[in-house]
């Protein structure tokens, strides 16, 4: 049996090699969209507030959320979060980076603490 990519002859293992190669691919592409997926973003703007909204599943399944948002008082920027996940429900004032924080709600008996 012979096989033929673009005119030209292919050997059965190169070929097996192109579509395993190509399927691996295309299945990277739908896990990374269904990353992004999970965690959903949207952006609000506020007069004295900005916030962005992290949602996702834990990697045991359970869902958490997270809510980005700094507010300006006597002209100073301070960082808050509200949380819900495993480690409960919440506000704290932290820097920390979001992906950070998720891990850590994430983890049922977490403690949450903030900055300050």
């Amino acid at each position: 049996m012979r096989f033929y990519l673009l005119g030209r002859e292919m050997p059965v293992i190169k070929l097996f090699t192109l579509v395993l190669a190509t399927g691996l691919f295309v299945a990277r592409l739908a896990i990374g969209a269904e990353d992004v997926a999970g965690q959903t973003s949207g952006q609000t703007s506020g007069q004295d507030e900005d916030s962005i909204v992290f949602m996702g599943k834990c990697p045991n399944g359970a869902m958490y959320r997270l809510r980005a948002y700094d507010t300006y008082e006597a002209g100073m920027v301070k960082s808050f979060y509200d949380y819900e996940g495993p480690a409960g429900k919440g506000t704290i004032q932290s820097k920390t980076p979001p992906k950070v924080l998720a891990i850590r709600v994430c983890r049922a008996l977490a403690e949450i603490r903030g900055d300050s």
